[in-house]
């Protein structure tokens, strides 16, 4: 009899012992889903989940995860992008992998969980976060939250750091030298020592208080986002494979960008920059130099360009003739006076409002797939050059949703016959000192203004060859050139040149 007493004291306690809670309804049914469990009871045979290594849970609307210690094998876990409020790790320490980004987690103690090598709890609203029982750590990611300190000193594995909008005052890394990605965007830096991490390829220190960024030595870089900061100067000479550069909202006068074959991307705009040389830069495809101290742009060797944001600057020409891949040109609110666009079959947007233009042409055979289009606040425009006026008039004001798109004195016009548009062959004036004409080899070309740029032109009206002249007199090889007659322009002027 006593025997059988204990055999029935003992009998609720083993039953207890093989079940874990789950107060979340939420949870619970995410687990009779995947057919862990089958009635929503609160509970659930801990057999059942404690062999389970990948867990996603995102988007599920589960605020609390109570009985996750009950999956003692977990190595995953996706929870992200639900209002949980706390997170109580401490039994699965197989954990290696954790996304708990977007919920609304105040603290978070991993201290327990030392074989992670992922951790990913931005977007929350974390105040402290101590990793340094965490040393295997590859990536971390604890961007947007309240974070006014990080200490990354035991963490020599880490590879990628993103700890963007916190109010971190101070940031050491530099012992983290396999360090490759780094966004610590939006906080109050005012100094980073980056001497050690010679690694890195992506750099995000946009959105600082910094006044000086010494990248000199790291030589892998390819992506540099540091605008919205005090930099007077930055030298990335030695960044040669920089492709992705954005220095914008910084108090930089010039920059040098001579060894920056590889720039696809460049954002100089709202410096003070008042010169820019890209003659070296063949790759580039977008350009934001607006709202600087320009006089003068030469974009002729940028024949990759695509998109080119120039307003605001104190520009009195713009010649875009060989950029033929040009997309979008947002040229508002500068001194230019004419705009052949003639040659810019691939227009899509153009915004040239507030200048002072006498001359628009946009006739390239491309107005009908024009997205937008751009010409007001130009008092001496009355005429702008169009494939098609009817075309033009009738659906550009209607389509862009843009009431004074154009001033009310000017229309557009199949011709214009002003400087912009394209000369006919019988009315272009006469280049003198070109010799000899015709040519078989090479002519030479005499100038007494430079630098200017020449364009040879065929009778289709396609640029066959174009370079910019540097001194007063100028040898053109035309060895290679089909035997015809061609149009010479050099600047405004122009001949007829006949190769044989």
């Amino acid at each position: 009899m006593k025997k059988t007493i204990t055999l029935l004291l003992l009998l609720p306690q083993f039953i207890f012992s093989q079940v874990t809670l789950i107060p979340d309804p939420e949870f619970e049914q995410y687990l009779i889903s995947y057919g862990y469990d089958t009635i929503l009871d609160g509970q659930v045979s801990t057999a059942n989940i404690n062999s389970i290594t990948f867990l996603d849970i995102y988007f599920s609307n589960i605020t609390d995860l109570t009985g996750i210690e009950g999956f003692s094998a977990l190595t995953d876990l996706y929870c992200y992008d639900n209002p949980i409020t706390s997170l109580d790790l401490s039994n699965n320490i197989a954990l290696t992998y954790l996304n708990c980004g977007y919920n609304q987690i105040t603290s978070l103690d991993l201290s327990n969980n030392i074989a992670l090598t992922y951790l990913n709890c931005g977007y929350n609203q974390i105040t402290s976060l101590d990793v340094s029982n965490n040393n295997q750590l590859i990536s971390l990611e604890c961007e947007a939250n309240n974070l006014n300190s990080l200490n990354l000193t035991n963490i020599t594995t880490l590879h990628s750091l993103k700890c963007y909008y916190n109010q971190l005052s101070l940031l050491d890394i530099s012992n983290n030298p396999g360090l490759d990605y780094l966004d610590c965007g939006n906080n109050i830096l005012d100094t980073l020592n980056l001497s050690n991490n010679i690694a890195l390829t992506h750099i995000g220190c946009y959105n600082n208080q910094l006044s000086s960024l010494d990248i000199s030595n790291i030589t892998t870089l390819t992506n540099l986002l540091c605008g919205g900061n005090q930099l007077t100067n930055l030298d990335v000479s030695n960044n040669i494979n920089l492709s992705y550069f954005n220095c914008s909202i910084n108090p930089i006068t010039s920059i040098d960008l001579s060894n920056n074959t590889n720039l696809v991307y460049l954002n100089c705009g709202l410096t003070q920059i008042s010169y820019l040389y890209l003659h070296n830069n063949l790759d580039l495809e977008t350009l934001d130099c607006s709202v600087n101290q320009l006089t003068s742009l030469s974009l002729y060797n940028n024949l990759s360009l695509k998109y080119l944001y120039c307003g605001n600057n104190l520009l009195s020409s713009l010649n875009l003739t060989p950029l033929d891949s040009l997309k979008e040109l947002h040229c508002f609110s500068n001194f230019i006076s004419e705009l052949d666009l003639s040659n810019n079959s691939s227009l899509c947007r153009l915004d040239c409002s507030n200048n002072q233009l006498n001359c628009l042409n946009v006739k390239n055979g491309n107005n009908m797939h024009m997205c937008l289009f751009l010409a007001d606040q130009n008092p001496n425009l009355d005429c702008i050059e169009v494939d098609d006026p009817m075309y033009s008039n009738n659906v550009w004001a209607t389509t862009f949703n843009y009431p004074y798109n154009i001033d009310p004195f000017a229309s557009f016009s199949s011709y214009c016959a002003n400087p912009c548009s394209l000369n006919n062959i019988n009315e272009i004036q006469t280049t003198s000192n070109i010799y000899p004409n015709p040519a078989h080899d090479y002519t030479i070309i005499e100038v007494s203004e430079y630098p200017t740029q020449l364009y040879l032109i065929d009778l289709q009206g396609k640029i066959v060859f174009n370079d910019e002249i540097r001194q007063s007199i100028y040898r053109m090889d035309v060895s290679s050139f089909e035997k015809g007659i061609y149009i010479l322009k050099i600047g405004k002027q122009g001949s007829k040149l006949a190769v044989k």
